[in-house]
């Protein structure tokens, strides 16, 4: 039988392996957070040097860098590929059983954890770097009276001053168009009669698609 003290001593040394291991995982996950804000998420102030001052101040610089374009490379490829969940724990799986290179049984899960909070918000960012048309961005209005002739008789009629304001993702906001137009009661009426039809064909289509197969 082994002496008490050194029962409290393995014990001891256990506990803190267990620590370790708990903030080892914390970092990594933490480096992920960095990686999407920097990447995804355009937030310019994230650099490599702050991810490592913060998360990995205690490596050194070669290893540090190893460590994050392993991880940037793995978000990469599952961010690219729009992975859902089932994908996603294959391609891990494949990952963890490579003898080189490949990625730790926890690693694993830190990267499905953070997948599902991040996974919409990743392509939606990924979305709209690759729209370049312009949209909407913003409608003005107002109205405005109209003097017309009628049998020799000046009549005031009123008229709606639009002003729309089309943009693209890429286009800063000092750069965005606006289009400005009049319309009288009847042009008004006929645009939006069409508006609604548009609406009531995209509530068909959604509804097609909700229904099962």
């Amino acid at each position: 039988m082994a002496p008490l003290g050194c029962y409290v001593l393995c014990r001891y040394k256990i506990i803190i392996r267990v620590m370790a291991d708990d903030n080892e995982n914390e970092c990594f996950l933490a480096m992920l957070h960095g990686i999407a804000k920097q990447d995804y998420y355009g937030e310019e102030t994230i650099t490599d040097g702050i991810i490592k001052d913060q998360i990995y101040p205690q490596i050194p610089d070669d290893e540090f860098s190893r460590i994050l374009l392993k991880a940037r490379n793995m978000l990469k490829n599952i961010a690219s590929a729009d992975m859902d969940f089932d994908q996603l724990d294959a391609f891990l799986v494949s990952q963890a059983q490579k003898k080189e290179r490949g990625i730790t049984d926890s690693q694993a899960q830190l990267y499905m954890k953070f997948w599902k909070s991040h996974k919409q918000r990743i392509h939606d960012s990924l979305v709209s770097r690759t729209r370049w048309s312009n949209s909407l961005k913003g409608m003005n209005w107002r109205i405005d009276m109209k003097v017309q002739s009628r049998s020799g008789q000046e009549v005031n009629v009123p008229t709606a001053i639009i002003e729309l304001q089309v943009a693209n993702e890429h286009t800063s906001k000092e750069n965005e168009e606006g289009v400005q137009f009049e319309l009288d009661a009847t042009q008004l009426s006929n645009i939006l009669e069409r508006l609604n039809d548009a609406h009531n064909s995209i509530r068909a289509f959604q509804s097609k698609q909700d229904q099962p197969a």
